[in-house]
């Protein structure tokens, strides 16, 4: 099997047309042309059992999903942070969606491909399949692209026929060259015609490859799914034949008994029909206990488990998670999805979004981008390769706080400090993630200007109290006499 092979059955197991080759549907028992019997296996399944992409999408949300999206930091020559500017690019391309699209590729094939360009004067980026990418990467510097030469197919309708055609782009360091497309004709290579090219001269391709898991082969990552295809296979024809039980004693085949073949189209059964049978003769329904959709149900239910479970995903279940459990206590029920989520953060995170934001800030230094440096208020760039930029990324925790986790961690904060263990700004740090505070010393800051306020308002008060119990002298301010205003000062007794 190729390359391409592979990488098409692995998305076909995603999008559920794995059996789409398979012309018998689950009812046919025999071919119709030579009426021998259809083996079990070669049938398209009734039931296709949506796992694969249950999988692939359920780590997409915890890694990219509202509210788990990491924050992207640029730190600067003097150290300080430029959020601003990244978020700007990250929402100008939309590159959280784009990303999300790549993501799942990479779950379903071991590999995504993020491309980025300038368009209409704005950063755009695009997720590229890698089945029809075919890469050059730069010598010993795996996953560095050196050019990318992408062909994929698509359907159109030319004359009420629809037909498929090929798309190609190429990019290498220099430039970016696009083809018409042309109609694939099987059996013959495409003859591309005409074609335009922009010189992009940013001596990188704008274009970011990388993959999930171990490098399997010369290109590409390792599916989280790729060795469960038979397990997959196996449940969606156990989900099948269950429901091809349930169907048959929903509608069960009626047997007469002692009748005549003369009289058997008027006793056909029917809700209008009343019967009256010759002597001796006997009609009942061929059922089942049901006792075979059960034990189908179990074993789906048990294909399933080993399947989430090999692929580290845990769902919700009411019967585990109830109550108001606080989040220390769901990760300790959500340890293993936590795990492998932590390792798809340093592949997707630190292998697409970092590099992909380095060769977006690096072609902010090319002349000819002056005012789309200036829209986005681009302040002095860090210089360097585009690999070296210092781009990182500050993820949340997997789990929200809770009101109870928070209780928790001031209480015990509190203790510590007052005791003498921690420092306030330590303990100001550890509560941080807890109360939504992204700067420790800036809050700091504020506390203290707060605490600043409150002690004049006691001092006010105190002072105020004082002067009405006639305790303190007041200044009087006195109306004005002969345009001239007097200020006089009340004696206390």
């Amino acid at each position: 099997m190729t390359r391409r092979e592979h990488l098409t059955r692995l998305n076909a197991y995603y999008s559920g047309h794995q059996y789409d080759d398979r012309p018998a549907s689950w009812d046919t028992c025999l071919d119709q042309r030579t009426g021998a019997a259809i083996p079990f296996r070669s049938r398209k399944p009734s039931t296709i059992l949506p796992i694969p992409k249950l999988v692939c999408d359920s780590f997409s949300r915890a890694l990219l999903g509202q509210g788990r999206r990491p924050i992207a930091v640029l730190a600067d020559v003097d150290g300080t942070a430029d959020n601003a500017l990244l978020a700007g690019i990250i929402k100008e391309a939309r590159l959280y969606r784009v990303l999300r699209e790549s993501t799942r590729r990479a779950l379903s094939l071991g590999t995504g491909i993020v491309a980025w360009k300038m368009l209409d004067g704005g950063y755009s980026a695009e997720s590229w399949d890698p089945t029809w990418a075919t890469p050059v990467f730069l010598p010993g510097r795996f996953p560095h692209l050196a050019s990318i030469d992408y062909r994929f197919p698509f359907k159109r309708e030319v004359d009420g026929q629809e037909k498929t055609f090929i798309a190609r782009q190429y990019v290498d360091a220099k430039s970016w060259q696009v083809w018409t497309p042309v109609e694939d004709i099987a059996g013959r290579e495409p003859e591309w015609g005409a074609s335009q090219t922009v010189q992009h001269e940013l001596g990188f391709v704008p274009c970011v490859w990388f993959i999930v898991g171990e490098r399997c082969g010369e290109y590409d990552g390792t599916s989280v799914y790729a060795s469960l295809l038979d397990l997959f296979d196996d449940l969606n024809y156990t989900a099948s034949q269950q429901a091809r039980a349930l169907y048959y004693n929903l509608d069960p085949q009626l047997v007469l008994d002692g009748v005549s073949e003369s009289d058997v189209e008027q006793l056909k059964k029917g809700g209008a029909n009343t019967w009256t049978l010759p002597a001796g003769a006997d009609a009942k329904l061929l059922e089942s206990s049901g006792g075979f959709v059960t034990i189908a149900q179990t074993k789906v239910d048990a294909l399933r488990k080993v399947i989430l479970d090999s692929c580290a995903v845990i769902l919700n279940d009411p019967e585990r998670i109830s109550g108001g459990q606080s989040g220390s206590a769901l990760e300790l029920l959500l340890q293993p999805m936590i795990t492998a989520t932590d390792d798809l953060r340093e592949d997707i995170g630190d292998g697409a979004l970092v590099p992909v934001l380095q060769q977006m800030l690096a072609a902010l230094g090319h002349p000819a981008l002056a005012v789309v440096r200036d829209r986005l208020g681009a302040g002095k760039l860090p210089s360097g390769p585009w690999s070296s930029l210092p781009v990182t990324l500050h993820w949340g925790t997997h789990l929200p706080s809770t009101p109870a986790d928070a209780l928790t961690a001031a209480q015990a904060v509190t203790a510590a400090v007052g005791l003498g263990l921690i420092s306030r700004g330590a303990a100001a740090r550890y509560l941080a993630g807890h109360f939504g505070i992204a700067d420790t010393e800036q809050d700091q800051l504020d506390v203290e200007a707060d605490e600043d306020r409150q002690d004049q308002r006691v001092v006010a008060t105190t002072k105020n109290s004082e002067i009405a119990l006639g305790l303190d002298q007041e200044p009087v301010t006195v109306p004005p006499r002969n345009g001239k205003r007097a200020t006089v000062t009340k004696e206390a007794p």
